[in-house]
């Protein structure tokens, strides 16, 4: 827990909150610890700077009842305050600490280029499909940019469903980006914010179930009708897109393709059936 000093000065320096009566309240909201930003979403940011402005109710000032003062919250901090829960829950997403360094305004302010991205974003419209002069082995390298436009309930590209290793990346080996003007708050190895979530987002949580479930049916009406639909049919009941990914790589183009990933080609035959355990 951060103590109440600490916190104060760290809402007035990074989010504006102007003078510490302003920031005690806030921290009487809730705002009393750097982790606790992603847990508010948009809104609930909106409804807790309301609430701190007018906070309404009673005090007592030397044993006198007298109506709660309301408290400014500047409109910038309230700007702020809702980045940094949308940081926050990036941070969550791809394993990061939340600490007062990653949620400083110098490194906060650069998400208002993902949201803005991620509020602007419309999905691909058509997606690749079979026919005799595009066959399933180009399909499929289709299929994997594709993805990258495809976002999920998460609002992160659904390619990361198929990386090639399931395991998230262990991030002290990938630190933040620094410097007082840091290009963005995701880690060295990586470019953008996209290719930090496609390399850490994880796998195995009710939201990636939901993913996977959406990219089985991807390549469901993908490979309708024709024999491909074989290879991902052992999928199906447990609506496992990557392992459908996988088996359908595997038949069409062998090994090779995707040496990288957690399931060996025997791993992904005995998935389908084809050799005993």
């Amino acid at each position: 827990m951060v103590n109440v000093q600490t916190m104060r000065a760290f809402l007035r320096n990074h989010y504006k909150a102007g003078n510490d009566d302003t920031a005690n309240a806030l921290i009487d909201a809730g705002l009393d610890d750097y982790e606790i930003f992603q847990d508010f979403s948009n809104k609930d940011m909106h409804n807790l700077c309301a609430a701190v402005r007018k906070p309404g109710g009673q005090i007592l000032v030397n044993n006198v009842s007298q109506p709660n003062p309301d408290v400014n919250v500047p409109p910038l901090c309230e700007m702020r305050l809702k980045l940094g829960a949308y940081a926050a829950k990036y941070y969550t997403l791809v394993g990061r600490h939340i600490n007062a360094q990653s949620m400083s305004w110098v490194y906060v302010k650069h998400f208002t280029k993902l949201r803005t991205l991620t509020d602007n974003h419309k999905d691909p419209d058509n997606t690749p499909e079979l026919s005799k002069k595009v066959i399933i082995s180009k399909v499929i390298p289709l299929m994997e940019e594709h993805l990258r436009g495809v976002l999920g309930v998460n609002k992160l590209p659904l390619s990361y469903l198929i990386r090639g290793n399931p395991e998230v990346p262990d991030l002290f080996l990938n630190p933040m980006r620094g410097g007082t003007t840091p290009e963005g708050p995701y880690g060295t190895a990586y470019n953008s914010f996209s290719g930090e979530m496609i390399a850490c987002a994880p796998h195995g949580t009710p939201k990636y179930d939901e993913d996977n479930a959406t990219l089985m049916n991807i390549l469901t009406e993908l490979v309708s009708g024709t024999h491909h639909e074989a290879p991902i049919k052992p999928y199906k009941r447990a609506r496992d897109g990557r392992g459908a990914f996988l088996a359908l790589s595997q038949h069409n183009l062998g090994n090779n393709r995707f040496g990288a990933l957690s399931w060996t080609g025997r791993e992904v035959s005995r998935k389908m059936g084809r050799v005993r355990k």
